[in-house]
């Protein structure tokens, strides 16, 4: 197989793909290291071995597609386009010789718990998606875009289950209740709402409106609640994940209150740095939860999770002195 030298590791780190082109940044896309495709591929072309001893069912089926051959990048190029205008058999030559991909992906985000064949068919639907969205005259390969819907509808499948053990009924319905106050204000405005205007139409303090936002769990599978409306607009295009709202924007003019200092020393050291990385402060610039993390040697789900508790306790701290967390982050 031909060794493409773009990356999938990036894509397989991103939580939310969206619809917009412009989202997939190939120039971030051509940074990867060369090793991690050549380890990734190789995985992908190792012996039908690997899978003796599983479930009769998944080794059925890891030999069946395995079956299909990889394309070249040329070759994808080619069925890609043939696919775009509408071609079944190009398109079903992309979905086969891909197959592979999918299984290795779902093996990778198995938990415990869910059944591996039930990621495959979400990581399959995920790869049909793929085939529809996948424009062949860019830079890129469809291997390499594919892995990007593949783990979203894996991810997506994991997040649901979990979901509903962890995430109280209440919780549920304050977030349905916030997707559609954003989407009305979407259409209203003709842009995205901000966190400030959520808050108010929805008559929620800020705090309770960036706690929903920071469940990046819970926020990751709202999709399903906007696009039942049959309009094709999907959460990520009304209101942004947490890597993009612009709570740091306000959160930096925090050092313009002489309350800042004492508010951080009242957090632990590993509190202290989550919330500087995370939202720039002290003239550092904003970190990402996969930057905090390597920063930290936490996962990116223990850089949420610390997050979302020390703003909580942040929120108790200016509470006892009478100041409101709303007053520190808005002018």
């Amino acid at each position: 197989m031909k060794t493409s030298r773009q990356t999938h590791q990036h894509l397989l780190e991103e939580e939310t793909p969206l619809e917009d082109s412009t989202v997939f940044n190939i120039d971030e896309v051509n940074d990867v290291e060369s090793e991690e495709i050549d380890e990734f591929e190789h995985i992908l072309q190792k012996s039908d071995d690997q899978f003796r001893g599983t479930d009769d069912l998944l080794y059925r089926y890891y030999v069946e597609v395995g079956r299909y051959p990889l394309l070249t990048a040329e070759e994808e190029k080619k069925y890609g386009l043939l696919a775009q205008k509408g071609d079944i058999e190009a398109r079903n030559i992309l979905m086969q010789s891909n197959l592979r991909l999918v299984v290795m992906i779902a093996r990778r985000q198995q938990r415990q718990g869910i059944d591996l064949l039930d990621l495959i068919s979400e990581g399959n639907l995920g790869l049909n998606h793929a085939i529809e969205k996948y424009e062949a005259d860019r830079n890129y390969r469809f291997s390499t875009y594919a892995v990007w819907w593949i783990r979203h509808y894996i991810s997506s499948a994991i997040m649901n289950q979990s979901r509903t053990v962890r995430v109280p009924v209440h919780i549920n319905k304050g977030i349905a209740r916030l997707v559609r106050i954003a989407k009305e204000l979407a259409q209203k405005l003709k842009r995205e709402p901000t966190i400030k205007e959520l808050a108010k139409e929805s008559d929620l303090s800020i705090f309770e409106v960036m706690n929903l936002l920071a469940d990046n769990e819970a926020i990751f599978s709202l999709d399903a609640l906007i696009t039942q409306e049959g309009d094709g607009q999907d959460f990520h295009h009304i209101i942004p994940d947490q890597e993009n709202v612009n709570i740091p924007d306000h959160l930096m003019k925090l050092e313009k209150f002489s309350v800042l200092e004492s508010l951080l020393e009242s957090l632990e050291e590993k509190e202290k740095a989550v919330i500087s990385y995370r939202f720039g402060l002290n003239g550092r610039r904003q970190k990402t939860l996969d930057e905090t993390g390597e920063k930290l040697s936490l996962t990116r789900d223990q850089v949420r999770y610390l997050q979302m508790k020390t703003l909580e306790k942040m929120r108790s701290i200016l509470k006892e002195r009478e100041v409101e967390m709303e007053d520190l982050l808005f002018e």
